[in-house]
Order: C-alpha cells, then structure tokens, then sequence
C-alpha cells in the first residue's frame, strides 16, 4: 500500500474551537468581511483571543485520520506557539510547521509548505484559505465535508 502525503490545519480542524470563535474564524475574510474594520479586527482576533485558548483536541477528527499515512500539520500560527507541537507530539505526525513570520500571510505559508512535501490533501476550515489554496492547485477539503465522507 503507497502512503500518501496528508496535511492538517490546527485551528479549527486539530483543535476544536468554540463555536462562536470557529463561525467567526471560518468567514473572516469572505464577502462582506473582506475589508475594512474586519480586516483589523481579524487581525487583533486571531493574534490576541484565538492563540489563548486552551487547546481542545477534536476526537472526531483524530478517530478518522489514517496513520498509515505521512501526516503533516501546517498551521498559520506563528512558531512561537510551539506549544501546538508539545500537544500533538503523541501522535505520529511526520512534522509540525508553524509560520515564522507575519510578512507572510497565513494562505501564501499554506501554499508554499504544502507544494514542499507534495501533500495530496491538505484539511482546511478557513473559507478564503480554501479558495487560495484551491486557486493554487492545492488538493484542499473543508474539513466539515471531510468529515461526513
């Protein structure tokens, strides 16, 4: 059997949000929220609200994943939540990548890791980061319809 080259989003995919945050998370971005007062607001939101939320570990998700695969999780958040790799470290993921910088945008970090180890899919929540990876040739699945294959 060939393994194939999985990827993993964290927020929202890995580590359940509460629902008011995952809705919020999940439309930033789209239209009507794609300018103004929200491009502000997502930045405060995710830098100072998502990255202090407790981890929550989504068992739904983690009972579906085929470790005989080569998993990857490659997250928008910066590598100083090296925490993520410390919550995740039971589980057989190949490797973890982080963002080391915020001059590259969450989708343009996503898109660039996942051509690098030729990920066949990559699981995705955000709804703008599915369409840019998508418009990149990323084989990208939102993680709700991947959930009810």
């Amino acid at each position: 059997m060939t393994k194939k080259v999985v990827a993993w989003d964290f927020d929202g995919v890995l580590n359940k949000l509460p629902k008011p945050f995952e809705l919020f998370m999940r439309h930033l971005g789209t239209k009507p929220f794609e300018k103004g007062w929200f491009k502000t607001l997502e930045g405060i939101f995710i830098r100072e609200i998502i990255g202090r939320l407790p981890f929550i570990l989504d068992d739904e998700i983690f009972k579906k994943i085929d470790w005989n695969n080569d998993n990857y999780v490659i997250t928008g958040r910066l590598q100083r939540h090296e925490e993520i790799a410390y919550t995740l470290n039971k589980f057989p993921f190949v490797k973890f990548y982080m963002r080391n910088s915020v001059s590259v945008t969450e989708s343009q970090y996503k898109i660039r890791i996942n051509k690098k180890i030729k990920s066949e899919l990559y699981v995705e929540d955000r709804l703008r980061v599915i369409r840019k990876l998508r418009e990149n040739g990323i084989n990208v699945k939102d993680v709700r319809k991947w959930t009810k294959e």
